[in-house]
């Protein structure tokens, strides 16, 4: 049986939500400010990807004020999919979901290690499997794009990352805890 929560303990939750929301939103605004032609305001027809963005940022920070590490999967999707939509309107290039799928699976990964992270935090059990999984996301989405994404009309220089992803994804099966079963 579970011991209720106690009121410290839900105040250091909604404590790190608002640090979680805070640190995204300054980061954001940093980005807007340092990278010549990211005008995140000044033409609403071109910053309207922004709102998923921000739909991540309440999504985290609901999550965090609730006690749950399960929203940082959905955090990192929106906010993904918020900052490719935005670098496709800047551009122009909508062509780029021919490959941008081949990201997919590291925004999945990128959520599951945030989740572990998070989890780590609060001494969860499941932290290492989540970063752990979460780490093959992001090493197979590598693989991906590194080999697909050159005929798929990718920029050639993702073609030089790949073994990255390989030598990743190695890594991870080397580590892997190995389960003895007596016969």
């Amino acid at each position: 049986m579970e011991r209720p929560e106690e009121p410290r303990d839900r105040q250091g939750r909604h404590s790190a939500g608002l640090g979680a929301a805070l640190i995204i939103l300054g980061l954001i605004l940093l980005a807007a400010r340092w990278l010549p032609g990211l005008d995140l305001w000044s033409d609403p027809g071109r910053s309207w990807p922004l709102v998923l963005v921000l739909a991540g940022v309440v999504v985290a920070v609901a999550g965090l004020g609730s006690g749950s590490s399960s929203s940082a999967i959905p955090t990192v999707f929106l906010a993904g999919l918020g900052a490719i939509l935005y670098w496709q309107q800047a551009t122009g290039d909508w062509r780029s979901w021919s490959w941008v799928w081949t990201l997919f699976p590291a925004m999945g990964g990128l959520g599951l290690v945030l989740k572990g992270l998070v989890d780590l935090l609060w001494s969860r059990r499941t932290a290492v499997a989540a970063i752990t999984g979460g780490l093959r996301g992001v090493a197979a989405s590598t693989v991906l794009l590194g080999l697909l994404g050159p005929f798929l009309g990718a920029p050639p220089q993702f073609a030089r990352y790949w073994p990255a992803g390989l030598t990743l994804l190695g890594l991870l099966l080397l580590l892997r805890p190995r389960r003895h079963y007596d016969r």
